[in-house]
């Protein structure tokens, strides 16, 4: 067994570091939820409060979402909140264990669907591409607002008068 493995698989000596590497076209932001910047695989994964809810481990297409949290100055939320991009936001999250960063795993990978502004804390919703994969018709692309503006009545705030054509 690595040392990754011995130590997931402890109770008491599991010290985990995350780091979430972001990308959509050429951009790349790379972030690390650790004390200190991480160097791996040619990129610097900066230091910043991240944090992400439970990753579910699930064969059910509805679910396989995440929620990542990120302060407010922090340049990707900067860029998405103030253009949201036009093409699909990747995301990747590796895990490695504090005595060997060398050693990282992927344990997380999908898309970038929309943000949720909560006071100081952005809130970007992805889902994994695993189960993306499952859901039929067209993946939807990032979003600042509800994607189904011809279906969703009581949530999208949409005016129906602004959506309606005539024809003779």
């Amino acid at each position: 067994m690595s040392i990754y493995e011995d130590r997931e698989a402890s109770f008491g000596d599991s010290r985990p570091v995350e780091i979430f590497k972001f990308s959509f076209g050429e951009e790349k932001y790379t972030y690390s939820g650790f004390d200190q910047e991480v160097v791996w695989q040619g990129d610097t994964y900066e230091m910043a409060p991240i944090r992400r809810s439970d990753i579910e481990g699930t064969s059910n297409p509805e679910k396989g979402t995440l929620e990542v949290g990120m302060d407010l100055p922090n340049p990707l939320v900067q860029q998405v909140l103030t253009v949201p991009p036009s093409m699909p936001v990747n995301l990747s999250i590796f895990r490695a264990q504090r005595d060997d960063l060398s050693d990282f795993r992927q344990v997380w990978v999908g898309r970038v669907r929309a943000h949720e502004v909560v006071g100081q804390t952005v809130k970007l919703h992805g889902i994994s591409i695993l189960h993306q994969e499952y859901r039929l018709g067209n993946p939807l692309r990032y979003q600042k607002a509800c994607p189904y503006t011809l279906y969703d009545p009581y949530n999208c705030k949409v005016v129906p008068s602004a959506k309606k054509t005539s024809c003779n």
